[in-house]
């Protein structure tokens, strides 16, 4: 095993066991409710954690794995949440947690989950031996949590009207979660925090920020990857514009076609401009900057090879994609809110 598969065992075997509020025989439905809650994704959080971490050492630890912990209990809590506001029923295929066990458990579980980050940042506190450490680190998850909940406050609110406030609020939403995972992890692996890390501290910020990028784009173009799609994976069609929420490849639409609420009328403005070549190609300006700013890591670091891994299959899966015609919705009495 490498330490990526190796790490991914120990870590799914901590966050399995969180939940020990429900040790009576009669809590099983809500240990059920917990690990359902936390068992799906790719776990691609947790593992920029672990990659931060591998820039300034070889190896993980009880630290590293906490780290991790405290930033899925965060996207876990976002998901649910953004789930029960968006009236996803599924999401990957897989039903969301409201829509399986109702929306009083839906938001009782996320308040558990924020008492679980907390209580995990406090094991993270005794762990970390340096203050400065401790101080950075403490902010960087504050940052996340103050960034995350007015993003969403904005979005809920449609203040995101045009591309700067569709990217503003992405950046809040998503690159702030991605960035910091990276940062935490690196910053806590430092025996000595000082202006010796500084440049690669700002190279993580920025690779932050362009992965984040790259995640909210092709999670914005997915709502136009086919009827079948989007059915099997989200239970709705068009939700973004179902629900006037942002979207990159909506807001490069003329007001007044948005805003004439046609989904037919959508669709063919965006594919005879050929809008999602554009995205495409924006993505792809996105990862080949990230290429750039990966050629100053470490070359035989553990995260340095993760992170080419990562922006190799983004390439390779985009450049599949890219030829993509969007199809032709005339049915619209399915789509929620128009």
């Amino acid at each position: 095993m490498n330490v990526y598969e190796t790490f991914s065992r120990d870590f799914e075997g901590y966050i399995f066991r969180k939940c020990e509020e429900f040790t009576n025989i009669e809590d099983l439905y809500l240990v059920e409710m917990y690990h359902y809650a936390i068992s799906s994704g790719r776990r691609y959080r947790p593992m920029l954690v672990l990659t931060g971490w591998l820039l300034g050492k070889d190896t993980y630890n009880d630290l590293t794995i906490a780290l991790a912990t405290a930033i899925e209990f965060i996207h876990k809590y976002s998901l649910i949440l953004d789930d029960y506001v968006d009236n996803d029923t599924l999401r990957r295929g897989q039903q969301t947690f409201f829509s399986k066990y109702g929306r009083d458990n839906a938001q009782a579980l996320s308040a558990y989950l924020m008492n679980l980050f907390f209580k995990e940042l406090n094991q993270i506190k005794a762990m970390v031996g340096s203050q400065r450490q401790l101080m950075e680190i403490d902010r960087l998850y504050e940052q996340i949590l103050s960034d995350m909940s007015v993003g969403f406050i904005c979005d809920l609110n449609q203040h995101s009207k045009d591309l700067r406030g569709v990217k503003k609020i992405s950046a809040m939403q998503t690159s702030t979660l991605l960035r910091n995972s990276l940062m935490i992890g690196y910053c806590a692996s430092q025996d000595n925090l000082s202006l010796d890390n500084s440049q690669i501290y700002q190279l993580l910020y920025d690779l932050g920020d362009r992965i984040g990028t790259v995640f909210q784009a092709y999670n914005d173009l997915e709502m136009f990857f086919g009827k079948d799609y989007q059915m099997a994976n989200k239970g709705i069609l068009y939700s973004d514009f179902a629900y006037n929420r942002k979207n990159i490849l909506i807001e490069k639409v003329p007001k007044q076609v948005r805003d004439s609420r046609n989904t037919t009328e959508l669709v063919n403005y965006i594919n005879r401009n050929g809008l999602i070549r554009i995205v495409f190609d924006e993505i792809l300006q996105e990862l080949q900057r990230i290429e750039t700013i990966l050629s100053s890591f470490p070359e035989r670091s553990a995260g340095t090879l993760f992170l080419n891994r990562f922006l190799l299959k983004k390439k390779s899966v985009l450049l599949s994609l890219s030829t993509k015609e969007l199809s032709l919705f005339n049915d619209t009495s399915k789509i929620s809110a128009i």
